[in-house]
């Protein structure tokens, strides 16, 4: 019985096939709303499998297959998921900011220096530990006890001789959190201005993960690109 009935059935399931499968990470989107993006039709297909996953860092959109043609399966659920998430998109597989800016700096051989005020140390968290982060200032500062941010960000790059500065200010604002972002690099100056879902350790969390998705648009953003 089970060589001629639950092996057949098994193996036609896929057992003994290689899974493929490829992992995007997005950032400014929901759960839900990535899966609307997706499609009904994409999400509830059986081969390959299409699924989303709200985790601490990002929303994941994983899909995968087995057997005979996995590879090109994967592949044309892949172009769907980057044309209607692709602007979402920072990273791939199990990648997490810290790796993910690091391997942006390394790119273009620079080196970052960045100051955070009212985050709670949480940008040091995320970030403080890399080769490439030459220095790291956290303050409990307001919104009206901190001077301009682009002065800052070119304060603290100059005071440790980076190339990149990056400062960011995390606010409440209602039960949310107001962060604005600059980054200056040796091409120029990004500020952007966002808010991060709920208040306390959470928002501030939330609110250095913004910050990352700022600076790494800098980076990856050249005229030279």
């Amino acid at each position: 019985m089970w060589h001629d009935e639950a092996i057949p059935r098994l193996t036609g399931r896929g057992l003994g096939h290689e899974i493929v499968a490829r992992t995007y990470r997005l950032h400014g989107i929901g759960e839900s709303h990535a899966a609307e993006l997706l499609g009904e039709a994409l999400l509830r297909g059986r081969d390959p499998d299409v699924a989303t996953y709200a985790r601490v860092e990002a929303v994941d959109v994983r899909v995968a297959s087995t057997g005979p043609g996995a590879q090109r399966r994967v592949d044309e659920a892949a172009a769907l998921i980057e044309a209607r998430l692709g602007t979402y998109v920072w990273a791939t597989g199990d990648t997490t900011w810290a790796d993910a800016v690091s391997t942006a700096l390394a790119d273009r051989e620079w080196t970052l220096a960045f100051a955070e005020y009212g985050l709670g140390g949480a940008l040091t968290t995320l970030l403080g530990g890399l080769d490439r982060v030459l220095r790291t200032e956290s303050s409990a500062a307001g919104d009206g006890e901190i001077s301009d941010l682009v002065e800052l960000a070119e304060a603290v790059r100059l005071g440790a001789g980076a190339d990149v500065g990056l400062a960011v200010r995390a606010v409440p604002r209602g039960e949310d959190t107001a962060v604005t972002v600059t980054v200056r690099t040796p091409e120029g100056d990004r500020t952007e201005r966002r808010l991060a879902f709920l208040g306390g350790p959470t928002g501030k969390s939330r609110a250095a993960m913004a910050a990352a998705s700022v600076l790494l648009h800098a980076l990856r953003e050249s005229p030279n690109r």
